[in-house]
């Protein structure tokens, strides 16, 4: 399914995808949506391991 229709069928309303590369990101991708940010990047998911190995959880 590709990304546009997979947000239209979460959010109920016409899609309009725009592109931007953040090498910072290291991989993955980010959508923002008005007040909802989906974070699938890698350096999220890489600070979200550190933070549960550093707290035990």
């Amino acid at each position: 399914m590709q990304l546009g229709a997979f947000l239209f069928y979460d959010f109920n309303k016409k899609i309009v995808l725009e592109m931007s590369v953040y090498p910072e990101l290291i991989s993955g991708i980010v959508v923002k949506a008005g007040d909802v940010v989906i974070d699938g990047s890698l350096k999220t998911q890489l600070k979200n391991l550190q933070l549960r190995l550093e707290h035990g959880y």
